[in-house]
């Protein structure tokens, strides 16, 4: 998906994300990006650390290197040390998530996206932030991301799904069986 025109923070509507991008922007100060080492579990705000994920450039593949809670709970397993390519079993899914992260990387902005997915008879969207980091202070070799889920009762996908090309069924690996659809709604880079 091409990114849509910039926004600012006021397109993120979930709090949690609201927080772990002003966190970001607290630790960057006036340099391009923050320093892996400015990063302080204990400063962040407690309502997002379930919710936080660390990203590293390794080459051209991406690896998990920290994975929230709530977000292993949510995967049914731990992806820590895992490669983005391998998070499911859909090519596809696994193309969208690398192409947010190279968008990040290849413009040094904050990105959000949000995806509708349905899982069985539950709707959900699922709301991303992705920022870039650095551990040296001169190239983006890491992400800090904040990615919450929203069950909605009231959502439906028919019209979302039918302009999916292939609407395969996507499958978290080595996770409990469920079939997921999927279709990316948004993604702005963000000015903040």
């Amino acid at each position: 998906m091409a990114l849509e025109p910039t926004g600012g923070m006021d397109v993120l509507h979930d709090d949690r994300l609201l927080l772990a991008a002003t966190y970001w922007s607290l630790i960057r100060g006036d340099r391009a990006f923050p320093l892996r080492t400015d990063l302080d579990p204990g400063a962040m705000p407690p309502g997002i650390l379930p919710w936080i994920l660390l990203i590293e450039v390794s080459g051209d593949r991406f690896r998990y290197r920290l994975v929230g809670t709530g977000l292993r709970d949510y995967v049914g397993r731990d992806v820590t040390g895992d490669f983005v390519e391998n998070l499911s079993s859909s090519q596809e899914y696994n193309d969208m998530i690398r192409g947010l992260l190279v968008d990040v990387r290849d413009n040094g902005k904050c990105v959000y996206s949000q995806v509708a997915t349905q899982v069985g008879n539950e709707s959900r969207t699922t709301n991303r932030l992705v920022a870039p980091m650095s551990k040296n202070g001169d190239t983006i070799d890491m992400f800090f991301c904040c990615q919450t889920f929203d069950s909605q009762a009231d959502f439906t996908l028919t019209a979302a799904l039918t302009a999916v090309s292939n609407d395969q069924p996507v499958m978290l690996r080595k996770s409990h069986p469920r079939k997921v659809l999927f279709k990316e709604l948004h993604r702005v880079q963000l000015d903040i």
